[in-house]
């Protein structure tokens, strides 16, 4: 596990000394998509598992249609399981990358469109918001990606779903929590994959419930 960390520490150290670190990190093309959007999440996850008297390893699958990892836990405990990781990316997101990016700058809140022929100008305007309205927003869209890929029938009792939450601060402890009851009813009515994990990538926060958590 911990060679997992080593080796996404040493990836991004090179990739912070490059001139073009900007565009490589921000716009996401080739692998680092995968480095950023898979394998930082899945070492997240392996990591919040660490406990003392237990060693966790970690798999990275690049090429593997169902899923994304695996995750093997061995000592006092001994469990194992599979993990699919999505994210609460979105087409506002991906443009604000691209504009800081190509801009050096971009608005925090506020409408944002591409201009021009080509699609590489990106716009943003400031805009004063409701951060509430704004958590509201953040919880369903990632409670909707873990149903999509839980309702998908693509995986089973021994996947988890790993949510990376990429948000600009973490959301309030109150919605975190209806966030878990929520995922935590659908998967006592639903048992269709292991659980799911909703990383705060910001912080490297977890919270999780599983299909066998007993109600509380």
């Amino acid at each position: 596990m911990f060679d997992a960390h080593r080796w996404i520490n040493s990836v991004l150290a090179r990739m912070d000394n490059d001139p073009e670190f900007d565009a490589i990190y921000f716009e996401r093309t080739g692998n680092v998509k995968k480095l950023i959007e898979e394998a930082i999440p899945l070492t997240y996850l392996g990591l919040h598992l660490v406990r003392i008297m237990e060693d966790v390893f970690l798999q990275f699958f690049t090429n593997q249609p169902s899923y994304d990892g695996q995750l093997e836990v061995s000592g006092h405990n001994n469990y194992g399981f599979k993990v699919e990781v999505t994210t609460t990316e979105n087409e506002e997101s991906a443009l604000q990358r691209q504009a800081l990016s190509r801009n050096g700058m971009v608005w925090l809140h506020g409408p944002i469109k591409r201009d021009g022929d080509d699609g590489r100008k990106i716009i943003s305007e400031p805009q004063m918001i409701d951060l509430s309205m704004r958590e509201d927003r953040c919880l369903e869209l990632a409670f909707h990606r873990f149903l999509a890929k839980a309702n998908s029938g693509r995986y089973d009792l021994n996947t988890a779903i790993l949510v990376a939450i990429t948000m600009d601060h973490v959301i309030s402890i109150r919605r975190r929590g209806e966030l878990l009851k929520r995922s935590r009813n659908f998967l006592h009515a639903n048992p269709t994959v292991y659980g799911v994990y909703y990383l705060y990538q910001r912080d490297g926060i977890i919270d999780s419930t599983r299909a066998s958590d007993r109600e509380i």
